[in-house]
């Protein structure tokens, strides 16, 4: 029986295949080494980015992680590194790094007459009129040729 702890649903799942596929051998390397449950999961994450992802994501069969997953513990040549070591303990901060302000030269953008001719006409100036509107005759406001009194 493999002693380690699960401390979440991905590392049950880990467990519970261990326990129910390690050898003898297996099991006992397990439980005398170091590794953990955590580094194991770590290790396979590795190894399924190191698959071609080009479009975005991975599918990897359960068989291929769990291999993975065995042969971590397998492997003494495979070490729990910081990499697949658990993350920092609670209570310890970090401090976030600030981003660095860079300076980008934005180049004039090229027109259309610019890139035929080289030579950029001039803007003919705008010239706004005011609207004159047309004098009224002299007529009686209450009323319209039709003869029926004007609402306004």
């Amino acid at each position: 029986m493999i002693t380690k702890e699960a401390k979440n649903k991905n590392e049950e799942r880990i467990l519970a295949y261990l326990q129910a596929n390690a050898s003898e051998t297996l099991t006992a390397k397990i439980n005398s080494g170091s590794k953990t449950l955590a580094g194991a999961m770590k290790y396979a994450k590795a190894e399924a980015q190191k698959l071609d992802h080009s479009n975005g994501c991975v599918v990897v069969e359960d068989d291929v992680v769990f291999g993975w997953i065995v042969h971590f513990f397998e492997e003494d040549s495979i070490k729990e590194t910081a990499s697949t070591a658990p993350k920092m303990p609670a209570g310890v901060k970090t401090r976030p790094v600030a981003p660095v302000a860079t300076t980008k030269k934005v180049e004039p953008q090229l027109d259309m007459f610019t890139m035929v001719g080289g030579v950029q006409p001039k803007p003919e100036p705008v010239v706004v009129e005011p609207e004159i509107e047309p004098e009224k005759e002299d007529t009686d406001e209450t009323s319209d040729e039709a003869g029926e009194p004007d609402p306004f």
